[in-house]
């Protein structure tokens, strides 16, 4: 029997300002609710932990992380962080954030498949601004992927999920020695436990450009162990066939096992691809 919930449609929060609808996910450590904020008239969206998790201390050090530094963020692409509510609920409270419509890009690229190439690199040209402004907090997102990507219906993307982000510089292992993160994206460098860093994140648009414009994943495992050891280990993957030459060296760039060759700033990455997209 799934355990109780700290939200409850109907429930209203910050003196009846917002109004809690319905529960959109629940996942292992938390849940996430649609609400409205009636200050506004716009729909939000309310976080919190799952009942059974909000004593579980790394847990609610990934939602607090989220709180921090979702909120240090401020750009378009980026889902906006509105606040979060203490003494309402019980600790460590509700993230709320607003309602970023439309379908993940996983889901976008499940449903339709590949997207057409000029398309593709539109939506990423948005991501990398949306990275180059994560960047300039003196973060690191350390989570960019296609689920990590809500598209709208005018392709307008916002990048969500600031869980496990990090300020530049910082260990990219727990104490625990767990690599944090989805291994189908983790930069190399990451997966080897070396400090975050930008790079890493444009690392991880690379490899969500090639699954957006080839329907699949670059680098696949048995065991998450084992995709992110391909990351370090396995040939770079081949751009797709018809790009433009010069388009393609850019891919190979962006996926490049050595960190320093990379592009290292991501609003120069979000020129090029407008440059490709036009």
């Amino acid at each position: 029997m799934p355990s109780p919930s700290f939200l409850q449609p109907g429930l209203t929060l910050a003196d009846g300002r917002y109004r809690v609808e319905l529960r959109l996910a629940r996942g292992g450590l938390g849940e996430v609710w649609r609400g409205s904020d009636a200050l506004t008239g716009r729909p939000v969206v309310f976080k919190t932990m799952r009942f059974d998790r909000a004593d579980d201390t790394g847990a609610v050090l990934l939602f607090l992380n989220e709180a921090r530094h979702g909120a240090t963020v401020d750009h378009p692409n980026v889902v906006q962080t509105l606040g979060r509510l203490e003494g309402e609920v019980p600790p460590p409270g509700v993230i709320i954030q607003e309602w970023a419509q439309g379908h993940s890009l996983a889901h976008t690229i499940a449903v339709s498949g590949p997207l057409e190439t000029k398309r593709a690199l539109r939506i990423m040209a948005k991501v990398a601004r949306a990275l180059r402004a994560v960047h300039t907090a003196e973060l690191v997102h350390r989570d960019v992927s296609t689920l990590n990507i809500i598209i709208d219906q005018a392709d307008q993307p916002k990048l969500i999920d600031f869980g496990i982000a990090v300020p530049i510089g910082a260990p990219s292992v727990t104490r625990h020695l767990t690599v944090p993160g989805n291994p189908d994206y983790l930069a190399p460098e990451l997966a080897r436990g070396r400090p975050a860093t930008p790079a890493a994140d444009l690392y991880s648009l690379g490899i969500v450009l090639f699954e957006t414009l080839t329907g699949a994943k670059p680098y696949v495992g048995s065991t998450r162990e084992d995709t992110a050891t391909a990351h370090v280990l396995s040939p770079p993957p081949l751009p797709p066939a018809g790009l433009p030459s010069d388009l393609r060296s850019f891919i190979s760039l962006l996926v490049a096992k050595d960190p320093m060759r990379r592009p290292q700033n991501a609003l120069a990455v979000a020129r090029m691809f407008e440059a490709w997209s036009t």
